[in-house]
Parts: structure tokens; sequence; C-alpha cells
């Protein structure tokens, strides 16, 4: 979504749909040759860090990189996409001097969301599902006082709405110590006699008995019907004009409508409970969705290739 600004009316922040920038002021002086005046090179330092700002790297990194550039916008930013390449495109928390005040802070509702602004000027999503953890960097303050929004994607907002996962029984099964290891070194963890026969037994049954019914279908009232316009490839550029030949939709696993069967909630409170686990042991700041997924497709040996849902990408 275009970047949003908002501007500064009675001490209050309006969001504005856009933003105007001055261009930075140059003086000529006497010597024969055309110096920039201090007030001139504080405003194009200060429009240096806009623009960088503005593309989602962090303040202390391109204040830094403008730094060490001497000012030079091309330079620094070609510094700060070489070392982004290297760490990857994560999405940006804020720094953690700054999470004390962030917490603090007044919220500040911008989009329908809830925000809130850290001393250093970082504009950060609050979750209301977790009001012990700050989110992600959505946008920052301008040197005019002004706010940039970032906006919202499809994750940002799975994040927002999302709640502490809640205990339930979990079975010997699960290893808490082996998954937090496999998840610290990058490795997915592998949940061996996940559910005993008896909950596959009772779980297939009752999807069974719904796709008979014709309930796990497009169009069905009885889940969130994800796949109506295409599902995923709605949302992706790559996948443009392609249409999806499977069933997707979702279930509320936390008492809302449309309710997954009691075979399957039992499974999904499960895994909720072993992230809940992970939080009270490690501290690890896990939410759980409010929904959860199925899905229907050709049974001749077809499946999903491996991949990670909701991962937490810019």
């Amino acid at each position: 979504p275009p970047e949003q600004c908002c501007e500064t009316t009675a001490g209050q922040p309006t969001v504005s749909s856009a933003c105007s920038s001055g261009e930075a002021e140059q003086t000529a002086e006497t010597s024969g040759h055309p110096q920039v005046s201090s007030e001139g090179q504080n405003a194009e330092a200060s429009e240096a860090l806009e623009e960088l700002l503005s593309m989602g790297f962090a303040r202390e990194a391109a204040t830094a990189a403008l730094t060490e550039s001497s000012g030079d916008l091309v330079e620094a930013l070609a510094a700060l996409s070489q070392t982004a390449s290297k760490k990857g495109t994560k999405r940006q928390l804020p720094h953690e001097a700054e999470i004390d005040s962030a917490l603090a802070a007044e919220p500040l509702e911008v989009e329908g969301v809830q925000c809130a602004l850290t001393g250093a000027g970082e504009l950060i999503l609050q979750l209301p599902g977790d009001s012990m953890r700050p989110g992600p960097v959505v946008g920052h303050k301008r040197s005019d006082d002004g706010i940039v929004f970032g906006g919202m994607d499809d994750w940002l907002f799975e994040l927002y709405e999302g709640h502490k996962p809640r205990p339930a029984p979990l079975p010997a099964s699960f290893d808490v110590e082996a998954a937090a290891a496999a998840m610290d070194s990058g490795a997915p963890y592998v949940w061996e006699n996940f559910a005993s026969e008896e909950d596959i037994r009772s779980a297939n049954h009752a999807l069974e008995s719904m796709f008979q019914r014709k309930e796990l279908a497009r169009g069905s009232s009885l889940w969130v019907d994800e796949c109506a316009e295409g599902g995923h490839a709605r949302n992706r550029r790559a996948l443009e004009g392609q249409r999806r030949d499977d069933a997707c939709g979702f279930w509320d696993i936390q008492g809302g409508e449309p309710p997954p069967p009691e075979p399957i909630l039992k499974l999904f409170r499960r895994l909720e409970a072993s992230a809940e686990k992970l939080r009270a042991q490690y501290g690890w700041p896990l939410l759980c969705s409010r929904l959860g997924m199925g899905a229907v497709y050709d049974g001749q040996g077809a499946c999903y290739a491996q991949h990670r849902d909701n991962e937490w990408q810019r």
C-alpha cells in the first residue's frame, strides 16, 4: 500500500494521504564557489534519512550508513542493501532499548490499528493479544513531526489479531527442549506421535463426514472459504492469473463462527498448547492465529510442496 502521512494538528496526529517535502535550500557565498549553507546541509541530511526510512531501513542503521558515507544517499543505500541481502529481509523489530518506552507510550490509532511511537521516533504496531510485547516497526516519525505509516499486509493483520496461546493437555511425545533446540538453530521440529491412532480415526471420520455432505467445498458456510476467488493466487503476483483446483478454508479456533469439528479442534488446541509451553518455559513471544486451516485436494498421491506459511518477511 502507498505510504500514509500523519500530520500533527493541535497536538493530535491525523492521517493524510499525501506528504509534502520541501527541497533543501542552498545559498551561494561570494567566494565564487557555490556553498551549501549549514541549514541546507541539515535539510539534505534530513531528506536522505527520510528516504532511507521510507524504504524500511532501521533509523539507527540508516543514520550510521549516512554518517559513514558523509551524507551520500546512493552510497549509504548501497551499503544498507548489501547488509540486508546478507542478513535476509526479516521485518524490523524495535530496538531493545526502546521496548520500555514503546510499552509505556500512549496508543496512537493509524488506519484502524493501534500503534505507538518510541523515543527514537519509530512507529511500532501494538499487539492487542500480547500487551507485554510490542510488535514490529511499521513506520517512523518525520523530521517535521509528521508520521509515515508503511501500511498493513496479511501477515501483520494476522499478527495483530493473534492471541496468547492457551494451555491444554499435552501428550508425553512433545519434547519442549528438543523443539526449542531445533528452532533455535533454524531447523524444523518434527513432532513424532503427535496424534494417537484414535485421534487420527476420529479426525478422519469428522472430515470425511463433512466431505460427503459437501460441506468441505467452495461456497460452504461451514468454513471461511479461502479459495472462492483463487485462494493464495489472489495476493501473489507470481501466481497472477492462476486458479487453485483444491478447496481450502478456515475455522475459528477461538470459539467464534464457524468452528471446526470437535476432533479437529482438539488437535488445533494441542498445537496451541505446545506454543504455550515454549512461551512459558523460554519466554518466546509466540502468538496463536485466530484461524485454523483445512484443505481438500486430489488424494491420488497429491500433496503440497514443503513450505512455511506466514513467514515474517517484509
